[in-house]
């Protein structure tokens, strides 16, 4: 049987161990909360990084399909000058450096500056006798280009098209024997404004570094 003072030395250490147990437990859930909460803050960085990483693409995407909207329009328009034989709309897409590489027929020329395009598209619409030109516009495609030229934002148009009539096997009458043009247009993004820089005529098709076919 316990003495009082044994009973009081019992109870004292078991108080202390129920302490101590009631410390490691309040220890436990402690580290244990801080654990999770340190889990969550991290998964929460890597779901804003995600998250921005996602709306930086998203806004890239974007960017790039106006872009490609953008130049896909001036291209259509560039084309659809050339048929209403329209030499100020023709020329007024150029860039004071743009270069015109016509190849594979009569007026075969490499033109490096403004005056000479000029030229050859004066020659081209004396060799055409009709009044307008059709229109028709195949395997048509944009791709954008980051960093494509010094620094510069480029786009190329590769196209098929056709400045004649469907039943004729001219191109206007330039005496090309094929109805089809082989088309590629480069274009800079140059001060906010997209200008043409290159443009490749061939008749027959052949390969440049530009056409994607």
């Amino acid at each position: 049987m316990c003495t009082p003072f044994q009973w009081a030395g019992l109870s004292e250490r078991v108080s202390k161990r129920v302490l101590l147990a009631v410390i490691v437990v309040l220890v436990a859930i402690v580290l244990g909360q801080t654990g999770w909460l340190i889990l969550y803050q991290v998964r929460i960085s890597a779901l804003e990084k995600q998250t921005a990483g996602l709306s930086d693409q998203i806004k890239q995407l974007q960017s790039r399909i106006v872009d490609e909207s953008i130049v896909g329009f001036l291209a259509y328009s560039h084309w659809s000058a050339i048929a209403a034989r329209d030499l100020n709309g023709v020329m007024s897409q150029y860039a004071p450096d743009a270069k015109l590489y016509w190849l594979g027929c009569p007026l075969e020329a490499n033109c490096t500056d403004r005056q000479a395009i000029q030229n050859q598209w004066k020659h081209f619409f004396d060799y055409s006798k009709q009044q307008y030109l059709c229109l028709n516009v195949q395997s048509f495609n944009v791709k954008t280009i980051s960093g494509y030229h010094v620094g510069f934002t480029g786009a190329v148009v590769n196209a098929r098209v056709s400045f004649c009539c469907p039943n004729s096997t001219y191109a206007g009458s330039t005496g090309c024997q094929s109805p089809v043009v082989n088309y590629a247009l480069v274009y800079l993004l140059r001060d906010g404004k997209w200008v043409l820089f290159d443009e490749w005529w061939t008749l027959p098709p052949r390969w440049h570094p530009y056409m994607s076919y």
